[in-house]
């Protein structure tokens, strides 16, 4: 199946021919991980305002099924830099969730 994202109808939208300096500064970071047998996910957020800025989110979701063992393991980690003048803000958010589950496969 197939979903398509649409945009229209933007017309009230207005060019910003010229813009004005940060004088401030701001970082937030949010990371979240979920796990359990037979499924794993992951999501990181990152976001800096500032003269400089620098974000980087990672995220990693694993899941391993053999025989009568399952191993879930989601990780998610997220920066963010600003500097303004000689203000400097930084966030760091890092998370990981890891599940073991084994089954009993006897049969008769």
């Amino acid at each position: 199946m197939s979903k398509h994202l649409i945009i229209k109808d933007l017309d009230y939208l207005q060019e910003i021919g010229a813009s004005s300096p940060v004088t401030g500064g701001n970082v937030h970071v949010s990371t979240g991980t979920t796990v359990n047998s037979g499924y794993a996910g992951a999501f990181a957020v990152a976001l800096a305002e500032g003269e400089h800025t620098f974000t980087d989110t990672q995220t990693l979701a694993r899941v391993i099924l053999s025989g009568n063992f399952s191993m879930s393991l989601a990780r998610a980690r997220a920066i963010a830099f600003a500097s303004t003048g000689n203000r400097i803000y930084q966030s760091v958010s890092n998370q990981t969730t890891m599940s073991f589950h084994f089954f009993n496969s006897t049969s008769f």
